[in-house]
């Protein structure tokens, strides 16, 4: 089975759990299932599912992140991915039995790299003079 993930404007692609070299990428069987993380919503996914389609996949539909990376890696029992993104943290619990891996629960915190930041540096925090260099760099 072939798999797709979107990272940073790149496609990366995997065959069977094994990364394709690029060289490898233009396979004859386009037919793929896509990888997306907690912070892909059904926007991101259809413009997503466009853009492939525009390539040349026959997308099979979208599996979690967690969940394929768990079930390409063969890995046993509980599991737990974070995300920490600009403005929120994002938490999915897989459980892998036998054969089946799922995806039991997610979760979406408020406060993410940016609050993470703002606490590190907040006033009377020993980092705090970081604070003014990295703001006025920004």
């Amino acid at each position: 089975m072939l798999g797709l993930e979107p990272l940073a404007g790149e496609i990366s692609r995997a065959r069977d759990g094994q990364v394709l070299p690029v060289a490898d990428a233009a396979d004859a069987d386009r037919a793929a299932w896509v990888a997306v993380g907690l912070e892909h919503d059904a926007a991101a996914m259809g413009a997503m599912l466009r853009e492939l389609r525009g390539q040349g996949y026959a997308v099979q539909g979208f599996v979690d992140r967690t969940t394929a990376l768990a079930a390409a890696h063969q890995l046993k029992g509980a599991h737990l991915s974070v995300d920490l993104a600009h403005t929120q943290t994002l938490l999915a619990v897989v459980v892998s039995e036998g054969a089946a891996v799922q995806l039991q629960r997610t979760v979406r915190l408020p406060g993410g790299a940016s609050r993470l930041v703002d606490a590190w540096l907040a006033p009377g925090c020993p980092h705090a003079g970081a604070a003014d260099a990295l703001r006025s760099a920004a």
